[in-house]
């Protein structure tokens, strides 16, 4: 974003809720949020929500304004925050989190994707490897090994809704376990595999 001048008497009267002040911000900054977001997610109602949730944040924040002295970092500290969340989470989706799995185990990424893949590679290994054994093994024989749950119940002594079950844990584990431990770069690099999907 190219800086703008910023006055401080705008500053003021946005941290008092102004409704000219807050039209100013929305009429200079919509735009160039927008734009950026959209970059971001990809999708024009995604990126409009988004825009959208960031001028609330920024309002529900009006009184931190004073204090900021670079309000051109500050929104996009904001906009880009906010897109990441949203990534985050859709990435994260049971559904998507299923189809990444796929991709991971049948694809070879290209020479430029080596790292980020074997970042994210890395990171949900690790999460597997800390599920309990009994839900590990059912995972495993599910998502890498492609067994049905009938299979797989045969195969180990339990019911086809335990394996279900253990599947539906693993997943749910394995989201919370990406979630905190992935890097932002692996987190984006997944969200692109997954819009290629």
């Amino acid at each position: 974003m190219s800086e703008l001048i910023i006055d401080e008497d705008w500053l003021t009267q946005l941290s008092e809720g102004t409704n000219e002040a807050y039209q100013r911000l929305f009429a200079t900054y919509w735009p160039r949020i927008y734009t950026l977001v959209h970059m971001l997610v990809k999708s024009d109602i995604q990126a409009e929500d988004l825009t959208q949730e960031i001028f609330i944040k920024i309002w529900n924040n009006k009184e931190e304004l004073p204090k900021i002295r670079n309000l051109d970092a500050y929104i996009y500290t904001v906009a880009r925050h906010a897109s990441l969340d949203f990534l985050k989470k859709r990435v994260l989706v049971t559904e998507n989190l299923e189809n990444l799995i796929v991709h991971l185990r049948d694809d070879a990424p290209g020479p430029e994707q080596q790292i980020l893949f074997k970042d994210l590679e890395n990171c949900l290994q690790n999460g597997i490897d800390t599920l309990p054994a009994n839900i590990r093994e059912v995972f495993m024989l599910s998502r890498y090994h492609g067994l049905s749950h009938e299979e797989i119940a045969e195969q180990l002594g339990i019911s086809v809704y335990t394996s279900k079950t253990y599947v539906v844990r693993a997943l749910k584990a394995l989201r919370l376990y990406i979630r905190h431990h992935a890097h932002v770069q692996s987190i984006l690099f997944a969200f692109l595999i997954l819009n290629r999907l």
